[in-house]
């Protein structure tokens, strides 16, 4: 078992999230339950301002007992592109990806340009190769 910083908080990745056999990728590990919680919120309230229920994000903060910021940085999640907010659903996303992640970064328009961004978490996370190196020798015979 392998505990692994990201942001704020630390992350668990078991032994079997690394092993080859299961087919799991070494940077999946258990989703931040405020980030799933957060986008299902995120797809409700983009509802309700679609369907008109309620005017504005100001009405919606209002209706919440939020700040208005804070709803405005939880409501960028309903822009995710369908395939990271499903590995997201799915707690299938790489260490990194986090509610602190998106609160704190600037989240593309272009689902292209979110995939990257997570992408570069992925690579940014992933666990160090071994090396096997062979000792160095000094050059001197020994006695």
């Amino acid at each position: 078992m392998r505990i692994e910083r990201h942001h704020a908080t630390k992350v668990i990745i078991s032994p079997e999230d690394e092993d080859p056999r299961t087919n799991a990728k070494p940077w999946q590990a258990t989703m931040d339950a405020k980030l799933i919680k957060a986008l299902g919120r995120a797809v409700y309230w983009q509802h309700l301002i679609d369907t008109g229920r309620v005017a504005n994000m100001t009405e919606l903060a209002r209706a919440e007992g939020m700040d208005k910021v804070r709803v405005h940085k939880i409501l960028k999640l309903a822009r995710l592109s369908p395939s990271i907010a499903e590995r997201v659903a799915c707690a299938k996303g790489p260490v990194g990806l986090s509610f602190e992640f998106f609160m704190r970064k600037q989240l593309p328009d272009s689902w292209e340009e979110q995939e990257a961004l997570i992408a570069g978490l992925s690579t940014k996370f992933k666990s160090p190769e071994p090396t096997t190196s062979e000792p160095k020798h000094d050059g001197r015979k020994a006695a």
